[in-house]
């Protein structure tokens, strides 16, 4: 078990989220285990020569974005909604169930 868990590491899953040896042979951390095997199939599946089905979720990749001086400036001109308004839901008039009576006996 001990060697899975190195092997796995050396894979490329991280080691947080690995587990420990008597996780399993002890059953006192299936979720991390399961966790375990589930990072190292997401992680095979990544591999360029997988050409297998998918099972599980595909790895996120990056996805850098290269926005102009000009793109971000555009955002500046926009008043958020809920910046200085006094318009829409609220809360009064709202009850629910009866009021709480509190008495002294």
């Amino acid at each position: 078990i001990e060697l899975f868990c190195q092997k796995i590491q050396d894979f490329g899953v991280p080691e947080n989220m690995s587990f420990q040896t008597d996780s399993l042979y002890e059953k006192t951390n299936l979720p991390q285990v399961v966790a375990a095997i589930r990072n190292f199939g997401i992680e095979a599946e990544s591999r360029p020569g997988y050409r297998g089905t998918r099972i599980w979720p595909k790895k996120s990749e990056v996805n850098l974005r290269n926005f102009s001086e000009e793109q971000l400036r555009a955002g500046d001109g926009v008043i958020n909604l809920q910046m200085g308004s006094n318009k829409g839901a609220s809360q009064r008039g709202m009850t629910f169930g009866k009021k709480r009576m509190i008495t002294k006996d």
